[in-house]
C-alpha cells in the first residue's frame, strides 16, 4: 500500500486532473491531499467537484489549508467575506458563477460546504506528520496553534520529530520543485504561479507532477527515515 501526498492545488482543474490520471493508482493506496483546494486559480469549483468524485473510488484524506479557512470563515460576516475576496476569493467566485453576495452560500451548495467542513488539521501514519503549513518545534500535536498548522511560512524549517518526516504544503517553492530538508518536505510547487502541482510518493520517493498547460513530468527525491534524519 502507497501512500501519496498532494500539494496545493488552488482551483487549478486541469493540473489536478492530468495529475491524478497520470499516478499508477492501486485500490489499497491512501491520498492524504495537503489542502488549498481554492482560490487563485479558475476553477475552484471543479476542484472540489473532482475531489469528492475521487474520494468514491480511493481512500483519501483531506487536510485543511488557509485558504479554505478563508472561504469557510467568509459565510461569517460581509468582513470575513471580502477578506476571503482580497485572497484571491473572487475567482473562486466566479467559478460557482454566483451574482449576488445574498445568494452566494446557497450557490457553493451543501455537497462542497460539507466537503470544506469535514477536512482535517493533519493527519499522521508511524513514519509521517501531514500538514497545511507546519509544526512548531517542542509543541505536542494537540496543541498546535492555528497559525503554525495553516498560515506560517518557513524559509528553512526546523526538525519536529525524531521519529516522523513532516510532509507539507503552502511554502510554494518558487523553482517548481520539491523541497527536501530531510526531516521536511515541502511539496507546493507553485501551481496557481504557473509552476507544478505534484503529487509524492512516500514509500518511493517517486514524484509525478502536471501543470495547467497539461504538461507533466516526473522524478524522485531520497526520503530518509527517521533514524537517519
Amino acid at each position: 500500500m502507497a501512500i501519496y501526498a498532494i500539494g496545493d492545488i488552488h482551483g487549478c482543474n486541469k493540473a489536478l486532473k492530468v495529475l491524478l490520471q497520470t499516478i499508477p493508482k492501486k485500490e489499497e493506496d491512501t491520498f492524504v491531499f495537503l489542502g488549498d483546494y481554492v482560490n487563485r486559480g479558475p476553477k475552484s469549483k471543479k476542484v472540489i467537484k473532482q475531489l469528492i468524485k475521487f474520494s468514491e473510488g480511493h481512500n483519501c484524506i483531506f487536510l485543511r489549508g488557509n485558504h479554505d479557512i478563508l472561504m469557510m470563515n467568509a459565510r461569517k460576516s460581509r468582513a470575513h467575506f471580502d477578506v476571503w475576496m482580497r485572497s484571491g476569493g473572487i475567482f473562486t467566485l466566479d467559478s460557482y458563477k454566483t451574482e449576488q453576495y445574498s445568494n452566494w452560500v446557497e450557490d457553493v451548495g451543501e455537497k462542497h460546504w460539507n466537503f470544506l467542513d469535514s477536512t482535517k488539521a493533519y493527519y499522521k501514519t508511524d513514519e509521517f506528520i501531514f500538514v497545511h503549513a507546519g509544526l512548531e518545534e517542542g509543541i505536542k500535536l494537540s496543541e498546535q496553534s492555528v497559525d503554525s498548522l495553516f498560515w506560517d511560512k518557513f524559509r528553512f524549517p526546523k526538525k519536529y520529530s525524531d521519529k516522523r518526516i513532516v510532509v507539507c504544503g503552502h511554502t510554494a517553492r518558487k523553482n517548481g520543485y520539491i523541497a527536501n530538508f530531510r526531516h521536511t518536505i515541502c511539496i507546493d510547487t507553485g501551481v496557481a504561479a504557473k509552476q507544478w502541482l505534484s503529487c509524492l510518493n512516500l514509500d518511493t520517493g517517486e514524484y509525478y507532477q502536471a501543470n495547467q498547460k497539461r504538461m507533466t513530468r516526473t522524478g524522485s527525491i531520497k526520503i530518509h527515515k527517521a533514524l537517519t534524519i
